[in-house]
């Protein structure tokens, strides 16, 4: 998942930071109130929307799930074990046939797919808007606007420095990846889950050492640059400003905000409405 920052002048990268957490915390607000997978959709649809606006490539939200894409799939199943399904649920069958004299197995209700189905859209919103955000955000001002809200200096550049430094670990661990295979590393062959970890060894152990490294010379360049000398009097090279674009954005996002507060009070974002179309048809 790509997850720096891409710079393209859109409307969206000229917003405060500020505007653009009230956003992010809006799209994870609402996703976890809302449990219909129609309306999940609806999001998603948002998303690309936004990514639109912001000159990108809708192929982003793609690469955006696509790393956690055997969790989505687990949870998928998983949830199919676990979700106990309401009185007069529509049966559909089973996910498994009678073989070898055994089964069938494992009932699937309509209710039980649907509710799945917006388990993965909900984490999929989740995933999709901390992109955006990210791929939007520049990390310095990232920074500022945690600062800006209050935060500590400190907090501001641990948060910074922490995603910026996010694609140079993925480059590591790539760059690890290549050299261990280069001397004969296969990786994990084993079904042994215990093995399957320890045969990680040789890539984690070296990623550590690199990330630690690392850390100790970005210390050394901060200390011999001052930082932390009188931050309450501390100046910025590019000081954000609340200005009109930043107001509209606000009242966008709080007026989305309001707006999924009202549908959820108003009992339309239960999975039933999805189930009730369905049984409908």
């Amino acid at each position: 998942m790509r997850r720096d920052y891409i710079p393209t002048g859109s409307i969206i990268h000229q917003l405060d930071p500020r505007v653009k957490f009230f956003g992010f915390l809006m799209l994870t607000l609402i996703c976890v109130l809302w449990e219909d997978p129609l309306l999940l959709l609806g999001l998603i649809v948002v998303q690309g929307i936004i990514t639109r606006m912001a000159r990108l490539p809708l192929k982003l939200l793609w690469a955006a799930l696509a790393p956690g894409l055997p969790i989505l799939i687990l949870i998928f199943i998983l949830n199919f074990f676990l979700y106990q399904e309401p009185e007069g649920s529509l049966f559909l069958g089973y996910a498994w046939p009678a073989m070898f004299g055994h089964g069938p197995g494992l009932p699937v209700y309509l209710e039980t797919l649907v509710f799945s189905i917006a388990l993965v859209f909900r984490f999929s919103v989740i995933l999709t808007a901390a992109m955006l955000l990210t791929v939007c955000t520049a990390p310095t001002e990232m920074a500022l606007g945690f600062v800006r809200l209050g935060a500590p200096a400190e907090f501001g550049m641990a948060i910074s420095t922490a995603i910026s430094y996010i694609p140079v670990l993925f480059s590591q661990i790539t760059g690890v990846l290549e050299a261990q295979q280069a001397r004969g590393w296969k990786g994990a062959s084993t079904k042994n889950p215990l093995k399957r970890v320890a045969s990680y060894f040789p890539v984690l152990i070296p990623t550590l050492f690199r990330s630690v490294a690392s850390a100790e010379l970005m210390a050394a360049a901060l200390l011999s640059r001052g930082f932390g000398y009188d931050l309450k009097r501390r100046t910025y090279l590019r000081a954000t400003k609340f200005g009109r674009k930043d107001v509209i954005g606000t009242l966008m996002v709080a007026g989305a905000l309001a707006v999924g507060f009202a549908v959820f009070f108003m009992g339309l974002t239960e999975f039933t409405l999805t189930v009730n179309l369905i049984k409908g048809l």
